[in-house]
C-alpha cells in the first residue's frame, strides 16, 4: 500500500508531466460532500489527491477516527479487527456520524470515505453523490470487501491508468465547483 508521501510524489509527477501550465483553481460556491468508496490500492487518495489540485478538499476517513480508538490496545493497522470495531461502533453508537460531522468543512469538496455502504444514509448531512473508485484487475485483500453495489453509486470513475487520474479529477471538479470570481 504507498503511504501518503508516495501517493504525493506520484501525483506531483503526473501535474509537472500533463499540466505544465499555470493551473486554473475552482472555488465551490456551497460545500459539497461526496461519499468515496473502493477496494485498497483503488486509487482513492491518488483521485482526491489530484481534484486538491483544482479545488480545496477536506478527506475525512470514518476508520480514522476508529484507528485511534484501536491504538489504545495497538490494534491500529489490524484491517480485520478495525473492520469489526468500526461494526461494533456502529451498532451502539453515533459516534463516527458526530465526528464526521464536526469535520465537514463549509465551501470545500468534502470526500468522505466510508467502506459499508450500509452506513452511507448515516452521515448527517445530505450528499451531492456516491464515487466508486475500481481499478481492474485488483484483487480483493479482505474478506470484508466482498463487491460493491453499482446501483448505489452517481459515478463510477474507472483507474484503468494513474495517467489519466487527473484528468478524470479535472472533469470531476469542472462539474461540481465554479470557476474563483
Amino acid at each position: 500500500m504507498k503511504n501518503k508521501k508516495d501517493i504525493e510524489q506520484s501525483v506531483n509527477y503526473l501535474f509537472r508531466e500533463y499540466y505544465n501550465k499555470e493551473i486554473e483553481k475552482f472555488k465551490p460556491r456551497q460545500t459539497y460532500i461526496f461519499i468515496i468508496n473502493g477496494m485498497a490500492e483503488s486509487g482513492k487518495d491518488t483521485f482526491i489527491e489530484c481534484c486538491r489540485r483544482f479545488t480545496d478538499i477536506k478527506n475525512i476517513s470514518s476508520v480514522d477516527l476508529i484507528k485511534e480508538m484501536a491504538k489504545v490496545v495497538d490494534l491500529h493497522e489490524n484491517r480485520e479487527y478495525l473492520h469489526k470495531l468500526k461494526e461494533l461502533t456502529y451498532k451502539y453508537t453515533n459516534y463516527i456520524d458526530q465526528q464526521i460531522a464536526l469535520k465537514i468543512e463549509r465551501n470545500k469538496l468534502n470526500f468522505i470515505h466510508i467502506r459499508e455502504e450500509k452506513y452511507f444514509n448515516k452521515i448527517p448531512y445530505k450528499s451531492f453523490g456516491k464515487i466508486l473508485i475500481e481499478r481492474p484487475g485488483l484483487k480483493n485483500k479482505f474478506d470484508f470487501e466482498n463487491g460493491f453495489n453499482h446501483d448505489l453509486y452517481n459515478h463510477v470513475i474507472i483507474n484503468h491508468n494513474i495517467e489519466f487520474l487527473p484528468y478524470k479529477a479535472k472533469t470531476f471538479i469542472e462539474i461540481y465547483c465554479d470557476k474563483e470570481t
